[in-house]
């Protein structure tokens, strides 16, 4: 008997191929651009040189700190307690007055230790070091880089749902693959701007909630709905609906690649399988 790829074996059956079918990977990177931590680390110094001038010029004594901070505070907390016993409700805000008494003697103190000693040149050293990992788990699988003209997933779902003939150029050799067609732009030519705006700010929400917790199905499951129900409504007319697993989808999957680092490892990362059908 005859051997038969699926594809023929579809046809027979009388069931379409796809229009587009590709698997795309996220990018792995092994560290974080150097111009993008120390370009982070410029604006945390700036916002907190600039929350130390504001905070030197409104807050000068325990005076200050009392009127400006604590009686605010102690206003919300007694407005929010509204409703309880007043024995209970006094006993609480006794304990928020005794607080706020402490904070006020320590804070001018506590100030310039938070802005002006070694104390703070250490907490963005390590600040530096928390946002490169974060970078590389988070922002450049999903991002990308542009210094290396490298498209993170979000782009690239995105891409691949607008007909945007430059994916091919962007796709990794050794991970990402075009199964069928070409890109196809599941939208209104009216919307198609919006669109892919909104896919790609959505998948990268969404893979990060996915890679944070650690690759969860359920998670998977919850945000291929979601993402599914974005582009659904979208949709044009000539094209089958959206939904996980369904004649047209984009899903997030979950596939092992080599390890950059320990090539003899494999790890996990995020890619999305995308599936385009017509009615």
């Amino acid at each position: 008997m005859q051997n038969m790829n699926s594809d023929t074996i579809g046809a027979s059956n009388g069931v379409k191929k796809p229009r587009f079918k590709a698997k795309v990977i996220a990018p792995y990177f092994t560290k974080a651009p150097a111009e993008e931590v120390e370009k982070w680390a410029k604006n945390i110094i700036a916002s907190s040189d600039k929350a130390y001038k504001h905070s030197k010029e409104r807050i000068k004594t325990k005076e200050d700190f009392n009127e400006k901070i604590a009686k605010p505070s102690e206003q919300g907390f007694d407005k929010f307690l509204e409703g309880l016993p007043p024995a209970v409700k006094q006993r609480i805000m006794f304990k928020i007055r005794d607080s706020q008494e402490k904070a006020a003697k320590r804070y001018l103190q506590k100030r310039e230790e938070t802005y002006q000693t070694s104390k703070y040149a250490n907490s963005i050293e390590a600040g530096k070091k928390q946002y490169e990992e974060s970078w590389i788990k988070f922002l450049g699988p999903l991002r990308g880089e542009k210094k290396s003209k490298t498209k993170g997933l979000g782009s690239l779902g995105a891409m691949a749902l607008s007909a945007d003939k430059d994916l091919k150029k962007f796709l990794k050799k050794d991970a990402d693959k075009i199964i069928e067609g070409e890109p196809i732009c599941v939208t209104s030519p009216d919307k198609a701007s919006k669109f892919r705006n909104d896919v790609r700010n959505l998948i990268i929400r969404l893979g990060g909630i996915i890679i944070g917790t650690g690759y969860l199905s359920e998670t998977i499951q919850n945000k291929n709905e979601e993402l599914n129900q974005l582009v659904e409504q979208y949709r044009a007319p000539e094209i089958a609906p959206f939904k996980p697993s369904g004649d047209s989808h984009i899903d997030f999957i979950v596939v092992e690649i080599p390890n950059p680092a320990k090539p003899d490892e494999m790890i996990k990362q995020l890619g999305l399988e995308i599936q385009i059908n017509s009615i």
